[in-house]
């Protein structure tokens, strides 16, 4: 009986794990099938950057498959330690050696130097990323730096501080750039209306200050009249 629960198992496990890489697989084809269509803005992409892309797409979203099945306990505890520790390690790898790798390389490729010159220059700046991504660190010891915890930690600080320029930026630039969609289509015949709203308060207004200005002077003139009137009178001792 032990051993037949064994078989089970095992047999459980192989296809829990064919789910998660059949899972990966389709991951990968959509994230190459969206870089092929969405991300091409008028100028193909190359074999290359479609693979770096939908590469990076499928470990993001693995590891986000990986804590949804964390939390409904579905799958094996072992198995799911398993993919979650090699998930990790490839991820990190990516952010940390791969991509920065392919940034530095793009950035010097179209450089009119020679071949040695963008050698040089890229694998400086790829190095000097790296020295600046293992300073981050406080703890300087060689289990630290290269363990998974202290890798997390610093991707952690650069992706906060990252998104928050990324956010700020858009905050900005957002509103500018897309106001287009919000606004509404004026007519011709709306800004001739509003045209002669505004006119037509201007005149009024300049009016309503004309008549009030004229009765103010008449009866300043009524009073300094009637001032004058009243003080004859108490002149000749009538009042």
């Amino acid at each position: 009986f032990n051993i037949f629960l064994g078989v089970v198992s095992m047999i459980l496990g192989v296809v829990e794990l064919i789910g998660v890489l059949l899972s990966a697989v389709l991951l990968l084809a959509g994230g190459y099938v969206y870089a092929d269509r969405a991300l091409n803005s008028g100028k193909p992409l190359s074999l290359f950057v479609k693979s770096v892309f939908s590469g990076t797409f499928m470990l993001s979203c693995l590891l986000l498959e990986f804590l949804v099945l964390e939390i409904v306990n579905i799958v094996d505890a072992e198995l799911r330690h398993l993919l979650w520790r090699e998930s990790l390690r490839v991820a990190l790898f990516n952010i940390s050696v791969f991509l920065p790798g392919c940034i530095c390389a793009s950035l010097v490729q179209n450089w009119s130097v020679s071949t040695r010159t963008k050698w040089v220059v890229g694998i400086s700046m790829f190095l000097l990323f790296e020295i600046g991504f293992v300073m981050m660190e406080s703890r300087r010891e060689f289990s630290r730096i290269f363990s998974i915890n202290g890798s997390i930690s610093r991707i952690g600080v650069v992706g906060v501080t990252t998104i928050a320029i990324l956010s700020g930026l858009g905050a900005i630039y957002t509103p500018y750039k897309f106001v287009r969609f919000f606004r509404q289509e004026v007519s011709p015949v709306c800004v001739y209306y509003i045209y002669v709203r505004v006119l037509y308060i201007c005149v009024c207004g300049c009016l309503f200050c004309l008549v009030r200005t004229l009765a103010h002077a008449r009866l300043f003139c009524l009073s300094y009249k009637w001032n004058n009137f009243a003080h004859n009178l108490s002149g000749k001792g009538i009042c």
